[in-house]
């Protein structure tokens, strides 16, 4: 993910601040405790990647993506 004005709160209390020139992992779901959103993001766009890898095997697409 990336993009200030997320962060994500962990339950061993480490924060995961995001920034906009760098991108985080997203933990696993069992590992967050809570999420934190600026009041100033209109929106919120997550790509799941084993998604995306499944669909262009389904496809038969073993060519590579760049851009996702």
């Amino acid at each position: 993910m990336c993009g200030s004005g997320l962060s994500i709160k962990l339950l061993s209390g480490e924060t995961i601040q995001c920034n906009d020139s760098e991108g985080a992992l997203i933990p696993a779901g069992e590992d967050i405790a809570t999420f934190a959103i600026d009041e100033d993001v209109s929106w919120v766009l997550v790509v799941e990647k084993e998604v995306c890898g499944l669909y262009q095997q389904q496809r038969g697409n073993t060519h590579r993506i760049d851009w996702l």
